[in-house]
Order: structure tokens, then sequence, then C-alpha cells
């Protein structure tokens, strides 16, 4: 779905770079409850995914901030019934995270309003450069939280999403 898959993208071109080794970047696909056990014993969390349209203008990257304690154990546990295994949203997991108690103390969403969610495969270009922002962003979290930078090229991450997410080409008929 394009922009929909920007936060599998996103790791899976960080996994391709040079990172500090304090840094674990995770591909969660749909891997949706598997989530879980990486975050246990982090310090900090930097869940990565496309925004909703609601956030902003296609490619506005934002980073919001988690707030575990507005989430009830009991609307946890009802939410995952509800959505069974494979419509595990990142709302979903961080209440269950949550409610299991592994939700590290600073959790974030960080993400990118998508311009793009039609069928297909690969970034558009609005996406690619919200990703640019994103970094920065994310860089400047790390810097207020006593971490480092991960000091990523923007012409290095460009090159990574390109190679791990290429663009469909156009349909020809």
């Amino acid at each position: 779905m394009r922009d929909d898959g920007l936060g599998s993208c996103f790791a899976e071109a960080l996994s391709t770079l040079p990172l500090p080794n304090w840094v674990r970047a995770v591909d969660g696909g749909i891997g949706g409850l598997s989530l879980i056990d990486p975050m246990e014993g982090a310090e900090v969390l930097v869940l990565v995914d496309a925004l909703s349209r609601d956030h902003g203008q296609p490619g506005e990257a934002k980073i919001l901030v988690v707030n575990p304690s507005a989430v009830r154990p009991e609307e946890a546990v009802r939410m995952l019934l509800e959505a069974g295994s494979h419509g595990v949203t990142p709302e979903i997991l961080l209440a269950a995270a949550s409610a299991l108690g592994v939700l590290p103390p600073r959790s974030y969403v960080a993400g990118v309003v998508p311009a793009e969610v039609d069928v297909g495969m690969g970034l558009s270009d609005a996406a690619l450069e919200g990703c640019l922002r994103l970094m920065g962003l994310i860089n400047d979290l790390l810097r207020s939280e006593g971490y480092g930078i991960l000091n990523v090229r923007d012409e290095d991450l460009t090159k990574a999403l390109k190679a791990v997410c290429p663009r469909d080409p156009p349909n020809i008929i």
C-alpha cells in the first residue's frame, strides 16, 4: 500500500546502515505482538509508522509522545480480542505492551503523513522527503534524551530507502 509501508521501509533501510551499538532497528511488518519482546528492557522506544492523514499534509513528519498511563489494561485486552492476530495496529501494540508492563518508560510514535496509499510498492517522493525530516526529528529526540545521534546522512538514507523499498514501475496497458 505504498506509503502505508513506511515504517517497515524505514526500519529495513536503517538496518542496512552503520548504527551505534545502542540502537536496534526492528522491522515489525505485520508482526503484531511479536514486537513486544524486543521492547522489553529498552529505555527508549521510537515506533515508526505512517501517520493518519489528520496529522497534517503529505510528507509532514512528527513525533508523538506515548502516555502509558492513559491505557487501561482491560481496554488493551478488549482491543486485542477484537483485532485478532492480524489486525494489531501500533495503538494496540503499545496498549498491550503497557498492559504487560514492558512498554519502555520513554516511548514515542514517529511518522510521516502518507501521500499515496494505493496498491503498490515503494514510497512516494513526499514520503521519502518526510523520512529525511523524520530522521532529523529522531536525532533531535535522541539528543534530548541524552543519547548521541544516529549520524545517518540524508543521501545514505535515501539510497537505502530506495534499495529496500523500490517503487513499482508504472502500469502499462
